[in-house]
């Protein structure tokens, strides 16, 4: 009777927890810059719930979409007008740009894409991955990032590398391995 009580206890204080409204950021309509707001969204189990009464504040681009930052944990996400959140990568303190139609995820570690429509299109599967430049990227399996003191930034070893398309093809097949002078350097500002 004491475990299935005590279990009862364990899952209902994981319901409560999960049902808390967290603090967010984001632009409102008419504004300029971010502003910082309490109870606004809920995340549980890798997915935001951003509350109704905030959803209709939000400024939103002309794609239907606007970054929002929430505080605890701190990540950055692109949410929809119908407010559907991914989680982005973010640089100096911005989310991860679009180029060629897509951007970063970051899902259980590793790095996939997104669209527009907020959809996963290539599978988080990389541990590191560039933004797309003429519709190609720079992916990697098994880098290691290594944090350079004196720069602040850190530095993508090890591992191995090649190039995909938009639709997640390997262009250039991911097995070359990095020769140990090169790496590829991501300030500190970036969130992996």
């Amino acid at each position: 009777m004491k475990l299935v009580l005590g279990g009862l206890l364990f899952l209902i204080s994981i319901y409560s927890y999960a049902g808390e409204l967290r603090g967010c950021s984001y632009t409102p309509k008419g504004e300029e810059t971010l502003v910082s707001f309490s109870s606004c969204a809920l995340y549980y189990d890798g997915q935001l719930t951003v509350a109704d009464s905030h959803l209709d504040k939000i400024a939103f681009d002309e794609h239907g979409l606007a970054p929002f930052y929430l505080h605890d944990p701190a990540l950055v996400f692109y949410v929809n007008l119908d407010g559907k959140g991914i989680s982005t990568l973010f640089f100096n303190l911005e989310p991860d740009a679009f180029h060629d139609g897509l951007a970063r995820t970051l899902v259980d570690g590793k790095i996939g894409y997104f669209n527009r429509d907020l959809d996963i299109v290539i599978a988080p599967i990389y541990d590191w991955a560039e933004q797309f430049t003429d519709g190609l990227a720079l992916v990697c399996k098994e880098c290691q990032l290594r944090r350079n003191t004196c720069y602040g930034s850190y530095s993508v070893h090890e591992g191995m590398k090649g190039y995909i398309d938009t639709q997640g093809n390997e262009i250039v097949p991911v097995n070359y391995k990095n020769d140990a002078h090169s790496g590829i350097h991501i300030s500190e500002s970036d969130q992996f």
